[in-house]
C-alpha cells in the first residue's frame, strides 16, 4: 500500500494491523478493468460501507480508499501520466480524502473519485456493436418488467445466441447478469435514499420473489440487503472517535 501524509502525519499500512479489513477489493478492480461502471460502483460502495464498521477511524478508512483508487488508476491509465504528474495526482487525492470530517464525507469523496475512474473505463470499452447499445437501452428502460433474452434479442435485431456472444465480448457479462446489475443499482438507490421496506424494494426493481432478489444482491454486494442498508446508514452517521 502507499502512504498518505497530511499535516506532517503519515498514515501507513501498520495502522491496519489490528483492524478487520473488509473483503478483498479485487472484484471491484476487475469490474473497472472490464469497463463495468455499474458493478464497479456497487462493489466499491459495499466495501466502503463495511469499512465504516470494520475500521471506525476515518484516517484508516482514508488509507484503504486511497490504495484502492491508486490501484484503479493504474488499470485505467496503464502507461501512467509520467512519474512526477502521477505522484502529484496521488498526493492531491490523498489530501482530499483526508479532509473528510467523518466516514460519511469520506465515503462521498471516495465515490466521486471512483465514479470518475469507472466512467472513464466504461467509455474506453463502449460497445462497438449497435445491437448491444439497443439491448442496453431497452433493459434500462424496462428493467422493472419481465425481460427475456428472446424479447431483448428481437429489439436488438439479432439472434439470442449472437446477442449473448456480443454481451460477453463487449460488456464482460451475460445479458441476464446485466439486467441484475441495473436492478441492483436501482435497489441500492431506493434503500439508501428512502425508508421503503426491502421486500418492497425488490418488487419495485422487477423481482417477483424476494428469494431471487436476496440471492442476486448478496452475489453483487457480498452482503444481505438489510445488513447492507444498515452498513450504509452507519457509514453516513459515524464520526471520528
Amino acid at each position: 500500500m502507499s502512504e498518505i501524509v497530511a499535516g506532517g502525519r503519515p498514515i501507513t499500512p501498520s495502522a491496519l494491523h489490528h483492524q478487520r479489513v473488509p473483503p478483498d477489493p479485487e472484484a471491484a478492480l476487475r469490474a473497472i478493468q472490464m469497463g463495468d461502471a455499474v458493478r464497479a460502483r456497487a462493489i466499491a460502495a459495499g466495501i466502503m460501507a463495511r469499512m465504516a464498521l470494520a475500521a471506525p477511524d476515518p484516517r484508516v478508512q482514508a488509507l484503504l480508499a486511497f490504495d484502492l483508487i491508486c490501484r484503479a488508476r493504474r488499470l485505467v491509465w496503464p502507461a501512467g501520466e509520467g512519474a512526477r504528474t502521477e505522484i502529484q495526482a496521488q498526493a492531491a487525492i490523498g489530501e482530499t480524502l483526508l479532509r473528510g470530517a467523518d466516514s460519511g464525507e469520506l465515503h462521498e469523496t471516495f465515490l466521486r473519485f471512483w465514479d470518475h475512474l469507472a466512467r472513464r473505463a466504461d467509455r474506453s470499452r463502449r460497445p462497438a456493436h449497435p445491437a448491444v447499445d439497443l439491448a442496453r437501452v431497452h433493459i434500462r428502460k424496462h428493467y422493472v418488467s419481465k425481460l427475456s433474452l428472446a424479447d431483448i434479442a428481437q429489439v436488438a435485431q439479432v439472434s439470442r445466441n449472437y446477442l449473448s456472444h456480443l454481451f460477453r465480448k463487449h460488456c464482460g457479462v451475460t445479458v441476464v447478469g446485466f439486467i441484475h446489475q441495473i436492478r441492483m443499482k436501482q435497489a441500492v438507490r431506493l434503500m439508501t435514499r428512502s425508508d421503503v421496506k426491502v421486500a418492497e424494494v425488490a418488487r419495485r426493481v422487477g423481482y417477483t420473489t424476494y428469494r431471487d432478489f436476496h440471492r442476486n444482491f448478496v452475489r453483487l454486494h457480498d452482503a444481505p440487503p438489510r445488513r447492507y442498508r444498515l452498513s450504509r446508514m452507519a457509514s453516513e452517521t459515524a464520526g471520528p472517535e
